[in-house]
């Protein structure tokens, strides 16, 4: 026989006793357990057949034996046995046999079974038992388990507390010391944590920070767990904080942080990620209190740990997202730039780090909308702005609602699309914004934080829409929703002046629409508490120091009362000096102190409010800017130079240094151009380096003037470096003319010198006429010094009123009130009292300011029977923009003598012009002027008439005729055009003129025979002209002849013919072509009036019943018919509203066809 194995034996005594131990009970239950005794030996049989079948599993792992413990547990425990501690033991055995069954599966029934048996387990247990810990600990376990898997519960605040409950049970026995208690406090803490975000219970996170300390304190300084700990207590102070908002909590978070920076070696993996802690905690501090300090160490921190981060790290992207937030931060702040460049920069540097299908890449994103939306604020640049939107458009697109970030990145698009439509003026971009806006607003909750810079926000674009319509409904909308913006943000938070600043311009919107007096002292109020909440030394105080001035100022005007004079030149005082705010604030302040002061008649300090004004203006509009986004920052200053001018005349300075301010601040893009274009003559023989410096600078901001951002190819990367380099230049050039105007004997940058302005005058007098709400003058510049001539009948409004009757049949009034009041002062004081018969003409040029610009005052005049009362009769006129201009094209043509002559005429009519009228005159004017080209030496060319063939024709011409139609653009006059037969997809507009470089060439004469080639209808931007004549001076042509408005498509014919007739007769010099107009003016005039007269002769069958005035001028509106026989001349309208055309309409005067043509040249 073979041997029996001894672990078969085993088993089967095992079955064997189990078999017993099963018969013995069921015997028991027949005899009935009718005593405790029979009971209690009932249970301890039960006790051992169930620890014997457990025994069992623990041996063999069948799960048959651990079920049968099961149902003998169950058995058990169906009697309610009082139990003790060997009962506790058994089911503390069988509840960890359950538990390894269990292994990681979420058996409902198995878990609660476990649930049961633990809980009997501490049931059968006292607290003086020494199982009852390992009883406690079991039970807490059992149920985090319970809880964490069994579906549904993990969110069940009541299940929560019941496994919280279990674990303080173990936490009040457990001993010091013990090896368990570690585990027990961090399973408390995150126990606590969890529930705290629930209930945000303020005594839960105080239980998560106390747990957290004794976790730091159980933990030696050598474990290399230490510094996490650290960390750990911060993070868990930085979430109290959130919930009190106390901040010596956050002070404490902050102290952590840094002790688990030092604690942790610099090579340690965890030594980048403390550090990156601290410096969120030390933005997060920022923003509460704005301390310099804290922004200045988290940027600290944030290079430091983008050095340590290297190329290709996935961190990469988010660690340059956080340093540029901050640089951004600190601008917002301090005002400092270069942290703005840098802001922009980096972020870009993020987005290209972070993979595109990243959601978190819309942090950056959005980030670098915000900056490059805060840059174009500061700076005007457009292509920021378009830039900013079109990153902000992509940070929503790839967020969505609900997204955490959603709602900020649609805030940050409605903000922007706000600036676009200031900017714009476009209606649709406004309603876009408002629907961001409240997209943005559905997003963030009633008590977020958020809420009141989203309301303000709100406010600002419906305030924009009650000024576009002007709905009672949209004003009082904004109105409470500024006002709900104000109550809502705490005392402490630091966009609180924002928001009550925000309040006090949508009561100001409310007393304009009203004028209610309350709703301005409300605002003054309001806008006082914006004051008291923004840091001074803020960049943005500056702004709230002007507005509550401009208040009191308004109020002040109303009420005459003194404390508002003084504290509102107080206010604008302190905007002024402030030096770290954009330049536009502070020249909006003097602006507003110097008309608060002229009120009073303050004049020594209106002046020097003033003065510093348009000292900073160039500030405003750096030549960095692209020519469009310097116009719209210097329309918000127009007249300013014209008033400062005034001011200083009335604080007793001198002429000049009027002068010297309108050369400053007026028609500045051309003088900037002018001087990138200058060669700034004998300075090569003085400093030849700093003449090189010169030179490069000069031609680097010579180039890539015009939308910048529309390049194929261009990428944020290289249209970042070209604007930083371009503004770098900017600031160098700026330094190089500085130096350079110190050279004894260097001219030609800057404001010319009271020297230099007189030799200018040697061909003939120089009369600067300066319009302003203070006082009118003419300054008359002579070899001899420069005099100063009071128009005391002119008014301001009064030119404002005499301007807008040029588009009305009252020319004749306009002309005989320009001569008493501005032309016939003038003339007397330069002797010019008689009309000229001896053909010895005398020359001036006339420099107009402000809506003057709009006035033909070469054809002012009294024109009475046989009177010669006329500038017309008395002396030949020229235009100009400033002194500077003239200066400047007669230096620089000189290798062009008046002797030269000879070269290319362009020639180019377009009588047939796409989706504009006909002009049956336009090709025989061109005929007459090629036929006369022989008598001037010149060689007759025409281009294709297109854009690009012109361009590259004017590239080595002489002379450049074009007989067609134009346009003066009113809202934007860097698009006011030339009519060529690709104008619908290619225009060639006073932009693409400026823009060409003839100075190699310097051609003699362009005559731009169309309408409105000398007009800017841009009111804002009229001491800018902005025009197609001014745009060809530029360009390098030293003669220019356009118009003033529209013009006879049959008369061009005449004057062109007259001019250039009196050309090829005389020897070509300068003053030829100035003669040659005046000429030609005078003739056509002459020939109106002989024509009229014989025409008035033969229907009244005499001249003697109308006046010469009224035979040259005929104020009477055409009949019907006569209107009709004008359209079927051809000239008839130009489809186009906004455009100018070749002909006199009939808000103009038929008969004075010559009065519009003007001469701009040396």
């Amino acid at each position: 026989m073979g041997t029996i194995c001894p672990k078969v034996t085993a088993n089967r005594q095992e079955q064997i006793m189990i078999k017993a131990l099963e018969d013995e009970i069921q015997q028991m239950k027949l005899t009935g357990l009718r005593t405790d005794e029979e009971r209690r030996k009932c249970w301890d049989v039960m006790r051992s057949l169930g620890m014997r079948l457990q025994h069992g599993y623990l041996r063999r792992r069948e799960p048959r034996d651990l079920e049968q413990a099961i149902e003998v547990a169950r058995e058990f425990l169906g009697y309610s046995p009082i139990g003790d501690s060997n009962d506790a033991l058994w089911f503390h055995g069988l509840t960890l046999c359950l538990l390894q069954r269990l292994g990681e599966s979420q058996d409902a029934n198995a878990l609660c079974e476990a649930l049961r048996f633990a809980e009997k387990c501490v049931a059968f247990t006292s607290s003086t038992d020494p199982q009852h810990f390992d009883c406690l600990l079991l039970l807490a376990r059992v149920r985090t388990i319970h809880r964490e898997r069994t579906p549904g519960l993990e969110n069940d605040l009541e299940t929560l507390t019941l496994t919280i409950d279990a674990w303080e049970a173990v936490r009040n026995i457990i001993p010091d010391g013990h090896e368990q208690k570690y585990g027990v406090l961090r399973n408390l803490r995150k126990l606590y944590k969890t529930r705290f975000a629930r209930n945000k219970n303020t005594k839960d996170i105080e239980l998560v920070v106390e747990l957290c300390r004794s976790l730091v304190d159980m933990t030696s300084p050598e474990d290399g767990t230490f510094s996490c700990g650290i960390h750990h207590l911060s993070k868990d102070l930085q979430l109290q904080f959130e919930h009190t908002k106390d901040l010596s909590t956050l002070n404490q978070a902050i102290h952590e942080m840094e002790r688990a920076v030092k604690a942790t070696p610099a090579n340690h993996p965890h030594a980048i990620e403390h550090l990156v802690a601290e410096g969120q905690l030390l933005e997060r501090r920022y923003h509460e209190k704005e301390q310099r300090e804290d922004i200045d160490k988290a940027i600290s921190i944030a290079e430091r740990v983008l050095q340590a981060t290297p190329e290709g790290d996935r961190n990469r992207g988010y660690r340059l997202h956080q340093l540029g937030e901050r640089l951004g931060l600190r601008f917002q702040r301090t005002g400092e730039t270069s942290d703005l460049h840098r802001a922009v920069e980096e972020n870009i540097k993020s987005i290209a780090a972070i993979p595109e299908n990243d959601t978190d890449r819309s942090g950056p994103l959005n980030c670098l909308a915000i900056w490059l939306g805060r840059r174009f604020e500061l700076e005007g640049s457009m292509d920021d702005l378009t830039h900013a939107i079109e990153n902000a458009r992509l940070a929503v697109d790839i967020t969505h609602p609900g997204h955490s970030r959603y709602g900020m990145n649609s805030n940050t698009l409605a903000n922007l699309l706000g600036d676009q439509y200031s900017r714009t003026a476009d209606p649709h971009v406004l309603d876009e914004a408002i629907q961001a806006a409240e997209a943005s607003l559905r997003e963030c909750p009633e008590d977020s934080p958020e809420r009141p810079c989203r309301l303000n926000g709100l406010s600002d674009h419906l305030n924009a829409r009650y000024l576009l319509r002007r709905s009672r409904e949209d004003l009082d909308h904004a109105v409470e929703q500024s006002k709900n913006s104000a109550l809502s943000t705490p005392g402490s938070h630091p966009h609180l002046f924002a928001h009550l600043n925000g309040y006090a311009q949508r009561l100001e919107s409310r007393f304009a629409e009203g004028n209610h007096i309350d709703d301005l002292n409300e605002a003054i109020d309001v806008s006082l508490r914006a004051l008291r909440a923004v840091p001074k030394d803020h960049f943005e105080a500056a702004e709230l120091f002007g507005s509550l001035g401009r208040l009191l100022k308004t109020r002040y005007e109303l009420l005459k009362k003194p404390g508002d004079y003084r504290d509102a030149l107080s206010y604008f005082r302190q905007a002024w000096n402030y030096s770290n705010t954009s330049p536009s604030t502070r020249v909006k302040a003097a602006s507003n102190a110097g008309d608060l002061l002229a009120l009073r008649s303050e004049w020594r300090e209106a002046a020097l409010f003033l003065q510093g004004a348009v000292e900073l203006l160039p500030r405003v509009s750096p030549r960095s800017l692209d020519h469009v986004d310097k116009q719209f920052g210097l329309g918000e200053f127009s007249g300013l130079a014209s008033r400062a001018a005034a001011s200083v005349l009335h604080a007793g300075q001198s002429a000049y240094e009027a002068l010297r301010l309108l050369e400053i601040g007026r028609n500045m893009i051309a003088g900037y151009l002018l001087e990138m274009r200058t060669d700034a003559f004998g300075l090569e023989q003085v400093d030849r380096e700093l003449a090189e410096r010169f030179i490069r600078l000069r031609d680097e901001l010579d180039t890539g003037l015009t939308s910048r951002s529309a390049e194929s190819g261009d990428d944020l990367f290289s249209w970042e470096a070209r604007n930083r380099r371009r503004q770098r230049a900017d600031q160098e050039f700026q330094e190089v003319i500085q130096k350079i105007r110190k050279i004894p004997g260097v001219s030609g940058l800057g404001a010319p010198t009271a020297d230099e302005m007189q030799a200018e005058a040697v061909p003939g007098p120089i009369v600067i006429v300066n319009a302003s709400p203070y006082r009118c003058d003419a300054f008359i510049i002579e070899p001899q010094g420069i005099r100063l001539q009071r128009l005391e009948n002119l008014k301001l409004e009064d030119i404002t009123i005499n301007a807008g009757r040029l588009r009305s049949t009252n020319l004749t009034s306009v002309l005989e009130w320009s001569w008493d009041t501005i032309a016939h002062p003038i003339l007397s004081a330069l002797g010019l009292n008689q009309p000229i018969f001896d053909e010895e003409w005398g020359r001036i040029w006339w420099i107009l300011t402000g809506p003057l610009t709009h006035l033909p005052i070469h054809a002012a005049g009294r024109y009475d029977q046989g009177d010669k009362q006329t500038v017309l009769d008395r002396v030949i006129s020229s235009y100009a923009s400033s002194v500077k201009s003239i200066l400047h094209h007669r230096r620089r043509s000189l290798q062009r003598t008046e002797e030269a002559s000879g070269g290319n005429a362009v020639l180019l009519s377009m009588p047939d012009t796409p989706g504009q009228s006909e002009l049956k005159f336009a090709a025989r004017e061109i005929t007459e002027v090629e036929q006369l080209c022989p008598s001037l030496k010149l060689k007759a060319v025409t281009p294709m008439p297109y854009k690009d063939d012109l361009l590259s024709h004017l590239k080595s011409c002489d002379t450049f005729h074009f007989a067609g139609h134009g346009m003066s653009d009113p809202s934007e006059p860097s698009k006011s055009k030339l009519y060529l037969q690709d104008w619908q997809r290619n225009p060639l507009t006073v932009g693409d003129l400026r823009e060409v470089k003839l100075r190699e060439t310097s051609p003699w004469l362009a005559y731009l025979s169309a309408c409105s080639t000398g007009q800017v209808r841009a009111g804002k931007l009229v001491d800018e002209s902005i025009h197609l004549v001014n745009a060809c001076q530029i360009a390098g042509f030293r003669h220019v002849v356009g118009t003033l408005w529209e013009v006879s498509d049959e008369w061009c014919v005449e004057a062109a013919k007259l001019f250039y007739g009196y050309l090829g007769q005389h020897e070509r010099t300068d003053t030829t072509i100035a003669t040659a107009l005046h000429t030609s003016v005078r003739g056509i005039r002459d020939k109106v009036m002989v024509k009229r007269a014989v025409a008035s002769d033969e229907s009244l069958g005499h001249v003697g019943g109308r006046s010469f005035q009224a035979l040259l001028l005929d104020d009477r509106p055409r009949s019907g018919n006569d209107q009709q026989s004008s359209v079927n001349n051809g000239q008839d309208a130009i489809t186009d509203n906004r455009a100018a055309i070749r002909r006199l309409p009939n808000v103009y005067n038929t008969a004075a066809h010559w009065v519009p043509y003007i001469h701009f040249g040396v």
